[in-house]
């Protein structure tokens, strides 16, 4: 009707009519990618980068309609890879499962290899993981036609299933380091969770599969395994590699591909990994993968769990969260490794949240040389408890006569010091923060950790899940509780709380130590105790000795100065970036205070990933915008991060989605929307006007 009406109304002229008629049913017609796909059927395969750049733009138009919510749902992952029995494999395998990165960074995985899971890794005790055996022989290395071998692995993972429960499906090979919130992010922006984007698979810019990774969402996996069969010939098996088979079977199945220049980071051609990609590739040991997961930006920190875009290797939906608290005392090297803690952002600082404790204020617990020279200028919030915090002999009895349950060779660790930490955990129970995380743990001050490897020991614990798991605590030393790392669940704590005034009256807490009080009153609560080996390495304990800190523990302890607490994690494998005690670094010159203008700045922060941390850091080191005379950080939800700590100062929220795919003739992030909204805020700030 419209047609018709435009051409007796308007368009007397005959000639004119056809080519006019052509161009309106052009702009009235959806993108052809609609046609096809939009009932999730099969969609012609798209490679060349005019369509795939207007894919990812009307994309985005239909992802902003939508709103923030659904463009803030976290994409989950279903990873798997195929493992050579010889090489470097087994070794990489083995580090990525004792830190959760790799395939098991990622919501399910599965190892296929053409031996078991046992033989695989020589018989090594490591915690439980999902394998599956191919018929086959591998050696060391892969042969150069491996088709054959590469569609028994996919044919293990149609089988399994496991996919089906996940948005995307990657294969990595076990040489790959992966940015798991990077990865997740880059995936979101070609199909979020619940967009009906039809199957789908990633390329690379020359539009072409990449060996090392490989993306499909989850209905370009189920259709590829539903009609696959078809795309086997079996002498092109024989022949041809894992990139061609894979790449000949989606094509001919006409599933439709999108370019995606990110996802793959060729470290044969460059020197150092970047932040910009999800993946690099090749790594052959796990020194390799850390030094390029340091350059990457990741960092094994207190991480937001259910992040979609977070460098954090805590990013997983099962993670769970951490209240850390310690009790320093004033003066000495306690406060001054406590504030090297601070800057550097380890310690109870990496947890999701921390208490710190002490008897007098944090301005003079961190008075002038009890901190190091790059200092924020206010540390961090002290709790105060009254009272002397040193725990004395007492009269009468020395270490070989004080009936401890763990063999001591330390001073420090036979202390008396349980009527102290009665004080600190009334403190804690009036505070009420316990009652937010899944976990409580007191870590004392030297006690060294790696943040990743401990939520995985809590996470084994109570794997399903700390509701599910009720009042319990970690035995760390056999069937015994030591203290530098005292773990309890959020129901443990609340029962510690309703009954600590009985233990107080049937304990004698005053010839005990307060880790040995801590166990008999949970035990007298009907708290259950579960010993687990991999918490703690204690270099005191005999049974527990070791010179290094190269084992798979989460927790070391002791190490009461700064250079043997970093030394300690860097061993471990922890990414930790440079001494935190730095000189400070003058950034004006003293002629540039003459005169000079002054500086409003401004920054639009994703509340995901390194930004955060990023900006907290500068905060801290008082650079980037903080320098300036004033500022505004930017951003479309709260940034718990950036709350921590006295906050940022100045913030603005803008309703948008910060996460922009990137389109275009140099593929450039489209972002214009996002920071219209940005000036806008801006300019209803009102701060520029006062510079």
């Amino acid at each position: 009707m419209l047609v018709r009406a435009l051409h007796v109304a308007a368009w007397p002229h005959p000639p004119l009519l056809l080519p006019l008629l052509l161009m309106l049913l052009l702009l009235l017609s959806p993108p052809l990618s609609e046609q096809a796909g939009g009932d999730g059927g099969i969609i012609a395969s798209s490679t060349s980068p005019v369509d795939t750049t207007q894919h990812v733009v009307e994309q985005q138009r239909l992802a902003h309609g939508r709103g923030l919510k659904e463009a803030q749902e976290r994409v989950t992952m279903f990873c798997f890879t195929l493992a050579l029995p010889g090489g470097h494999h087994p070794a990489l395998l083995m580090a990525q499962l004792r830190e959760t990165l790799g395939i098991f960074g990622c919501d399910s995985h599965l190892v296929v290899s053409t031996v078991s899971a046992e033989q695989l890794l020589h018989g090594h005790h490591v915690p439980p993981f999902r394998s599956t055996i191919v018929a086959g022989v591998l050696g060391g290395s892969r042969p150069p036609n491996d088709a054959a071998i590469f569609a028994k692995a996919w044919k293990q993972v149609f089988t399994d299933g496991a996919f089906k429960k996940q948005d995307w499906t990657v294969k990595l090979d076990v040489d790959v380091v992966i940015v798991p919130g990077v990865l997740r992010h880059i995936l979101a922006v070609h199909c979020k969770p619940n967009q009906n984007c039809g199957p789908l698979y990633l390329e690379d810019a020359s539009s072409m599969i990449q060996g090392p990774i490989q993306a499909l969402n989850k209905e370009a996996t189920a259709y590829f395994g539903a009609y696959g069969n078809r795309c086997v010939v079996q002498t092109m098996l024989g022949k041809a590699s894992e990139v061609t088979y894979l790449s000949h079977c989606l094509k001919s199945l006409m599933i439709r591909s999108q370019q995606e220049p990110n996802l793959l980071l060729h470290l044969h051609h460059n020197s150092h990994c970047d932040a910009d990609h999800a993946a690099f590739h090749p790594v052959e040991s796990w020194a390799q993968a850390s030094k390029c997961l340091k350059q990457s930006g990741w960092s094994d920190s207190a991480g937001s769990s259910v992040s979609s875009h977070g460098h954090s290797g805590a990013d997983r939906a099962d993670a769970p969260a951490m209240l850390c608290l310690s009790l320093v005392r004033p003066g000495g090297v306690e406060a001054l490794l406590v504030s090297q803690q601070y800057v550097a952002g380890v310690g109870i600082f990496s947890c999701d949240g921390y208490i710190l404790l002490s008897n007098i204020s944090s301005k003079d617990l961190f008075k002038q040389g009890l901190h190091p020279p790059r200092w924020p200028g206010r540390g961090p919030e002290v709790t105060i408890i009254e009272g002397q915090l040193e725990a004395l002999w007492p009269l009468g009895l020395s270490p070989a006569n004080i009936r401890n349950e763990v063999p001591q060779t330390s001073k420090t660790m036979v202390m008396l010091g349980a009527g102290i930490f009665v004080k600190v955990w009334r403190a804690i129970f009036i505070d009420r923060r316990y009652q937010r995380f899944d976990w409580t743990l007191k870590l004392d001050p030297s006690a060294a950790f790696l943040p990743l490897r401990l939520r995985n020991v809590l996470r084994d614990l109570c794997p399903d899940g700390v509701e599910a798991c009720g009042a319990r605590y970690a035995k760390n030393a056999g069937k015994f509780l030591h203290g530098p790392v005292e773990a309890l669940t959020r129901d443990a704590v609340q029962t510690y709380a309703d009954g600590h005034e009985r233990c107080m009256k049937d304990i004698d807490f005053k010839d005990k130590s307060e880790d040995r009080f801590l166990r008999l009153c949970l035990d007298l609560l009907h708290v259950e105790g579960v010993q687990v080996s991999k918490l703690l390495r204690d270099i005191h304990v005999p049974s527990m000795q070791i010179p290094q800190c190269k084992s798979d523990h989460a927790v070391f302890h002791p190490f009461r100065y700064w250079d043997e607490f970093r030394n300690c994690l860097n061993e471990a494998g922890y990414l930790l970036h440079g001494p935190a005690h730095d000189p400070q670094v003058s950034w004006t010159l003293p002629s540039a205070k003459l005169a000079a203008p002054s500086l409003f700045c401004w920054a639009l922060v994703v509340p995901a990933g390194a930004e955060p941390a990023l900006l907290a850091a500068e905060r801290i080191a008082g650079v980037g915008i903080f320098s300036c005379d004033g500022h505004l950080v930017i951003s479309n939800q709260s940034v718990p991060r950036l709350q921590q700590n006295g906050g940022v100062g100045r913030f603005a929220r803008i309703d948008a989605d910060l996460y922009t795919p990137k389109g275009g003739r140099y593929m450039t992030a489209l972002n214009s929307p996002v920071f219209i909204k940005a000036w806008h805020a801006v300019f209803e700030d009102g701060s520029f006007q006062r510079g």
